[in-house]
């Protein structure tokens, strides 16, 4: 569609579903159909429950084996599944389990294990469940507390941590976002 001179295509059009990892609202037809009748070319899948337990609605994590649940994350892959032409996914953080003095930061020796967990999602998404997912966010929104904190260079070493573990279960992803 021309626009002041300039193109635009379906991808200049998104959703954020901030109910991303629901399974209630991602099974109810209504909902599906309402997403399909707005056709968007890229939608940004977030909910800060992810970390949650996965017996919850929107929670993917086994937590008393402290690894994400790889049955809820299949039921979610079947409905994103032709989602929309482009998809990001937002980790939202990381488990309470891997903040243990509670100050919202991720413990220094968790960075291995929350890197870990986010190429387990990468694989259980791209690889088992075959959704070809390109875009992947692992801090979401928890940026901001390390830019405040100036923990700059902890963020980093978070960010380059997550995103060498994902790109080595899928070399083709982009890992970074716009939180």
């Amino acid at each position: 569609w021309p626009v002041g001179g300039f193109a635009t295509t379906s991808l200049s059009f998104g959703l954020n579903l901030t109910h991303g990892y629901s399974l209630a609202h991602q099974s109810n037809p209504k909902y599906q159909a309402g997403l399909k009748v707005m056709r968007p070319g890229f939608m940004r899948l977030l909910d800060g429950g992810i970390n949650d337990a996965s017996s919850s609605d929107n929670g993917l994590y086994d937590l008393a084996a402290k690894r994400l649940d790889p049955i809820k994350v299949a039921k979610m892959c079947t409905y994103w599944k032709g989602l929309a032409p482009d998809l990001m996914v937002n980790m939202c953080g990381w488990p309470s389990w891997m903040d243990a003095d509670t100050d919202g930061y991720l413990d220094a020796d968790q960075i291995p294990a929350f890197a870990a967990s986010c190429a387990d999602l990468v694989r259980l998404v791209n690889i088992t469940g075959k959704v070809g997912v390109h875009w992947w966010e692992p801090t979401n929104e928890r940026d901001e507390a390390y830019w405040k904190g100036g923990r700059h260079a902890d963020l980093a070493r978070i960010h380059i941590a997550c995103a060498v573990a994902m790109k080595a279960v899928d070399p083709t992803i982009k890992v970074g976002g716009p939180a």
